[in-house]
């Protein structure tokens, strides 16, 4: 296991020099607090006359340390911050500030190695897999405690010639007269047939933890890393991560549906995650920022959902109303209908409108979408009768394109907070539906004790008899 987590403060001192000149070694102190910063007491480079702005402007992608603690350390994108020329009774010093966004401890590699293996440690994510690791039996005279054994979930990701593992390890502490302690720990493992760059691995890492968020309704992220070079010792990292945030859940009614509950084994979820992934990527990115961020003004939360819908769609489905060959010629009628009259900056703009004039309109798209789903699970998520509210779509074409003639049909702020709620059901329903989850099941995590479920039931599913708000009047 690795002794160095992402979230905590970690400091060595040391030796540390170019990889192209080892027998230059400068004293200086290396700090980690979510990312690194070097401070040396002198310069990488040789020092001549006459060469201190240079100095001042040398960048170094890579950086070796040998530690007090006996650490080898790589410093990797390295980016100079500072340098300085100081006079005193001690002679001529020129201390130098670097920063980075990685760290490796355990040897001193370079940008272009390559590793067989990574394992990243990710809190909650053994909660999610739904185990039970560790039980009580109880008799009359003892209390005994049973480990379960680790498992692990491998599948074979053919997209990305690789191994993909999601494994929880069980361990156990001292045990004394009056004393013990016990955890588990999830870990997602990536293990290519042919070695990757640290970069591939983490981008591997990042879609295993993007369909964990999108079926757990949390976020997760990794708390220690490790990279193997062949079958060596693991080496430790520390990469720079401002955008993750840690699983903060500990009890399994938290989760919006756990993996044991999606109706189909971890490895088909994994592999049909990684599949969807190559298509819809751009979408599940911005969804997924969506769902992990705070506090968003209503507004902005609503655009940035129906902006999600709508990309979901254009990378799902071809959008048009008709064949592409079919409707140049109708675009170049059109455009040779345009008076010649008109400015050139007018006819440019008319063109261009009229090289999207195939596409189909938003109203279209969400209809599509809704009958993506099961029936019953589209009212419930919906309201009403399942259909997409027109009010919905006018809201949104007032915020995008200030269309006077929709403000009187905008959807009020306390109205929006309940499409809001909806919007977020829907997406994560769609993509639920497409890695093979039964429309049952998700409609059973609908209704669960998910805080989105939870307020989905308070303002109303498809047959809770109370006014819905946000919907059409007809509706």
């Amino acid at each position: 296991m690795s002794k160095f987590s992402i979230t905590d403060e970690h400091q060595w001192a040391g030796e540390w020099f170019l990889p192209s000149a080892p027998d230059r070694q400068v004293p200086g102190v290396l700090k980690w607090s979510g990312d690194a910063s070097l401070q040396l007491n002198g310069s990488l480079e040789p020092v001549r006359s006459g060469t201190f702005e240079a100095l001042s402007t040398a960048q170094h992608r890579v950086i070796h340390g040998l530690t007090t603690s006996g650490h080898k350390v790589t410093l990797l994108h390295v980016q100079k911050t500072g340098s300085g020329l100081h006079m005193g009774s001690a002679g001529v010093r020129f201390p130098a500030n670097y920063r980075s966004s990685w760290i490796v401890v355990g040897a001193h590699v370079l940008d272009e190695t390559l590793y067989s293996s990574a394992r990243f440690e990710v809190p909650g994510m053994d909660l999610w897999l739904n185990r039970n690791w560790f039980t009580a039996n109880i008799d009359k005279e003892f209390v005994s405690v049973v480990m379960r054994k680790p498992e692990a979930n491998s599948v074979e990701i053919e997209c990305i010639d690789a191994v993909v593992e999601l494994a929880v390890q069980v361990m156990t502490g001292p045990f004394g007269p009056s004393t013990i302690t016990g955890r588990s720990v999830g870990s997602v493992i990536t293990r290519p047939k042919a070695k990757r760059s640290a970069e591939w691995h983490l981008d591997q890492m990042g879609k295993v933890l993007a369909l964990m968020a999108m079926v757990g309704g949390t976020s997760f992220a990794p708390r220690k890393i490790q990279l193997k070079i062949d079958d060596g010792i693991p080496l430790d990292i520390l990469v720079a991560l401002k955008a993750s945030k840690e699983c903060g859940f500990h009890k399994h009614h938290e989760f919006y549906m756990l993996s044991s509950d999606a109706g189909l084994d971890v490895g088909k979820l994994v592999q049909g995650w990684f599949d969807l992934f190559e298509q819809l990527e751009m979408s599940i990115q911005l969804t997924l920022s969506a769902f992990a961020s705070d506090d968003l003004w209503l507004h902005v939360e609503f655009l940035t959902l129906m902006q999600c819908l709508e990309g979901f769609h254009r990378a799902s489905y071809p959008g048009l109303y008709m064949d592409r060959d079919d409707y140049d010629a109708v675009a170049a009628a059109i455009v040779g209908a345009i008076p010649t009259s008109l400015s050139s900056d007018h006819r440019k703009s008319l063109k261009s409108r009229i090289g999207y004039g195939n596409e189909i309109s938003l109203a279209k798209r969400l209809g599509d979408l809704a009958l993506d789903l099961d029936a019953n699970l589209r009212s419930y998520l919906l309201g009403g009768n399942g259909k997409v509210p027109q009010r919905w779509v006018d809201t949104r074409n007032y915020y995008t394109h200030w269309d006077e003639s929709s403000r009187a049909k905008v959807l009020s702020n306390s109205e929006l907070h309940h499409v809001n709620a909806r919007l977020r059901h829907w997406l994560r329903a769609l993509y639920l539906d497409r890695i093979g989850v039964p429309y049952d099941k998700i409609l059973k995590a609908a209704q669960g004790g998910h805080k989105d479920s939870q307020f989905l039931l308070q303002i109303g599913g498809a047959s809770v008899g109370r006014v819905q708000i946000g919907l059409d009047k007809e509706e």
